[in-house]
Order: C-alpha cells, then structure tokens, then sequence
C-alpha cells in the first residue's frame, strides 16, 4: 500500500461530491479533494497524490491499447482532420467497452489479467501478432511497436516477458502499473504514456467522447511543457474540463461555473 498525503476525488458531477466506497477509506487521515469541492488552499506540489483506482483501470486500458498498437490504432478516433494523430488513439467506443470489464476492488488484478487475455484473442490484435508466432517472437514484436512508437526500449525485460509464459501475461505486465507486485520494470513505457493517457482522460471520463484532434495536441502541448506528473499544470487542465459547459450541461440545465474560475 503506497503511503500517501492526499487523495483526489473526480468520479461524477460538479456539483455533486460524494466520495466512493472504497475499503479502508474511512480510516484514511489525510486530506480528501474532490473536483465538485475542490480546496485552492490546499498546496500538492511535492506532495504524492493518489486519484483512487485510475491508474489500474481507465489508464490500464488506454496502456494496452497503446502497447498492443502503437501508433497504428484499429479503432482509432474518428476526427479525420489530423488522421496521423488519429491513429495514435483508440477511440471512445473502444476504450469505455473495455473499460466497463474493470470495476476495481480486491478481484482488480484478476479482472485485468482476464481483460488481457480476452484482448489477445480479438482478430485486430491477431491480425498484427499472429498465432503462429512463438511467445519469444510475439515477445520481440510487441517489444519493437513499444520501441518505435513511443521510443522505449524494454529489451531488458525480455527474458522475465518470455518466462511468463503466454500472452495475455505479457500484455498484462507490460500495461499494468502496480510497481510492487509487477515483476517486469515498465516505468519508460508508463512514463512515455502518461501525459497522453492524461488527456485522454479527460475526453472520456469527464466529456464521454472522442478528443477533437486539435484539442487534445492543444492539451497534450500544456502538459508537456510541464515536469512529468506536474499537480498545479494537471489541476488546471481538469478545473478546465469540469467548468466547460458541455461537462456541467451533462448534469445541469445550466452552466454555473467558468474557465476563469481555474488557475492560469
């Protein structure tokens, strides 16, 4: 269990808090943000953060998308105006059907486990690894589409990918992010995807939709101009999302909150 000094809340409506029902939350003493009553006050820089259960579900999912097909998409977003960047990123359809087999819990681990294995049987992933492929071979191409397209090289992980024995295992490892029980060290590749699993996230968690190719590179430029996991530039981008009419029209007849309202 990672020792943490705050924890982030953003599961549903503006202006609705409610904090999920997790094990052991009730006995948590630090400070609980959520994005429907969020404190300014309150000084994250420096501090280690935990947004409950997104790394092992919604960013799990987009990893082995991501893993699996590079920069060349199956199901990619349909905005056609930038179809390079297109293929870089499932689409909404694909990623929130997946994302519905994760529920998170105490079966989490299995439940991605099973989501991998069911992810290696689907004709897309065959057509680009087929069968016939020996799991040293399936090992070393999936290893090349991580190398090319997000230019981390996990080749010394080789050896423990191909000890695990099938599939399913090695595309499970190679997304999930749980650094103590992970055997492989992936953290090139989770780094490599965060700030674009980070976007992401925000058109499929807060807005429900596909990104606009323009807005996501707009975003995906915000945060990369920033450290690597920076709380102040990510909190602006989300108090941007979450005071955009189109996510408070979701819940509301009105829009009551705006822009100006986030840190610039």
């Amino acid at each position: 269990m990672k020792r943490l000094s705050t924890v982030v809340f953003a599961p549903g409506p503006l202006s609705n808090a409610s904090l999920p029902a997790m094990r052991g939350i009730e006995d948590y003493r630090g400070i609980k943000l959520h994005s429907a009553r969020w404190d300014h006050s309150v000084e994250l820089k420096g501090k280690r953060v935990g947004v409950p259960e997104y790394q092992q579900t919604a960013a799990y999912v987009f990893r082995l998308y991501r893993a699996a097909f590079g920069d060349n998409q199956p199901f990619e977003n349909p905005d056609n105006s930038n179809p390079l960047e297109a293929k870089k990123i499932p689409s909404y359809s694909a990623f929130s059907q997946d994302r519905a087999r994760l529920i998170g819990g105490s079966n989490l681990a299995q439940d991605q486990l099973a989501l991998a294995n069911l992810f290696v049987t689907r004709s897309e992933f065959l057509n680009k690894y087929p069968a016939t492929l020996s799991i040293d071979r399936f090992v070393d191409a999936i290893l090349a589409t991580i190398k090319n397209d997000d230019g981390v090289d996990l080749t010394s992980q080789r050896a423990k990918l191909i000890a695990l024995g099938d599939r399913g295992s090695v595309i499970y490892r190679l997304s999930d992010d749980d650094i103590k029980s992970n055997p492989i060290y992936n953290r090139g590749f989770i780094d490599a995807e965060y700030n674009r699993t980070f976007v992401a996230s925000q058109y499929f968690g807060y807005l429900r939709r596909d990104a606009d190719i323009g807005g996501f590179l707009f975003w995906l430029g915000q945060v990369g101009n920033a450290p690597l996991r920076d709380i102040p530039k990510q909190h602006a981008m989300v108090c941007s999302f979450i005071t955009s009419a189109e996510y408070q029209l979701r819940f509301s007849p009105v829009a009551i909150h705006g822009n100006g309202e986030c840190p610039q």
